[in-house]
């Protein structure tokens, strides 16, 4: 199984902060322009499983 890329590790670090799956896809560097980025990395099943990791 592909592990995540460290763009999305620190996206998954940034969402952990507050929350906001927008705001975490903004500050990781993702296109502020589309509220697509955040919502489509939440969607990916490696995102989701390290957020869900203690």
């Amino acid at each position: 199984m592909a592990e995540l890329t460290p763009k999305q590790r620190l996206y998954v670090a940034e969402y952990l902060k507050d929350l906001n799956a927008k705001h975490a896809a903004v500050r990781t560097g993702y296109s502020g322009k589309s509220r697509a980025n955040g919502n489509r990395l939440m969607r990916m099943r490696l995102c989701g499983r390290r957020l869900r990791e203690p």
